[in-house]
């Protein structure tokens, strides 16, 4: 598993799933509104570093290290809003390997 550091402790890891900035605007920002306002708050309070998917990658394409990601945290956190394909695809992916998901 991906473990972060933190002043000399390994800190548990949470990934977050959503929608790209390029699969709707409105969708991205509620993404960045729950994600600064709810997840972020919580994964310091519960000693969890956190990481969101790479900003390079193309919208909807699911790369490798996305696939690595949610399969190597500790935990994953999906935002659903909008309803895009590859936010369910990806929940899957991590459901379907077990993972612990909050959704």
């Amino acid at each position: 598993l991906r473990r972060a550091w933190h002043r000399g402790q390994t800190l548990r890891t949470c990934f977050v799933i959503g929608p790209d900035a390029e699969e709707g605007a409105a969708s991205a920002k509620h993404l960045d509104d729950v994600l600064h306002c709810l997840i972020e708050p919580a994964c310091k309070r519960s000693g969890y570093a956190l990481r969101t998917g790479d900003p390079g990658s193309r919208p909807g394409r699911i790369t490798g290290e996305i696939i690595r990601s949610l399969l190597d945290h500790d935990i994953i956190v999906c935002v659903l809003t909008g309803g895009h394909p590859s936010v369910y695809f990806e929940l899957a992916i991590a459901g379907s390997a077990g993972r612990p998901i909050i959704y």
